[in-house]
């Protein structure tokens, strides 16, 4: 069985669809699009599968993988994460973050941009929410 290799994605939204990029493979940035973040990841194998195939057949890096074999870890805007989950209260993760929930929504929607300090506090309050449900055990 082959081990799979992970790649980081950053993924944004943009006014039409999805922008993605993978920075971190050698001599070589593919970058997709797509309506939806189904149809980007499949962009993203779509240019992947040719660098494969092609320039980047002698990557040792890359050595017996297809497009397949690699997973993407997804790093998001603010804009991209709340579309992609937007079954989460934005009102309950900026009170959680302990910020003001109409500066969540706009940074939710791009009309404003948030600070460093707040991404950090949004994320932060992200994974303590995924934390307690980690933890969470139903009966």
């Amino acid at each position: 069985m082959k081990n799979l290799k992970q790649l980081t994605v950053i993924l944004e939204k943009a006014d039409n669809g999805f922008w993605a990029r993978i920075e971190t493979i050698r001599d070589y940035g593919p970058n997709g699009h797509g309506e939806t973040i189904e149809e980007l990841e499949q962009d993203l194998r779509n240019s992947l599968t040719d660098y494969l195939e092609n320039e980047g057949k002698d990557n040792p890096d890359f050595a017996g993988l297809t497009a397949n074999d690699i997973e993407f870890i997804y790093e998001y805007d603010l804009q991209a994460f709340f579309e992609k989950h937007s079954y989460l209260k934005i009102t309950d993760i900026a009170k959680i973050a302990g910020i003001n929930g109409s500066s969540l929504r706009q940074y939710a929607t791009g009309l404003r941009q948030a600070s460093d300090k707040h991404v950090k506090l949004i994320e932060e309050a992200i994974h303590k929410i995924g934390k307690e449900l980690m933890e969470a055990h139903l009966v």
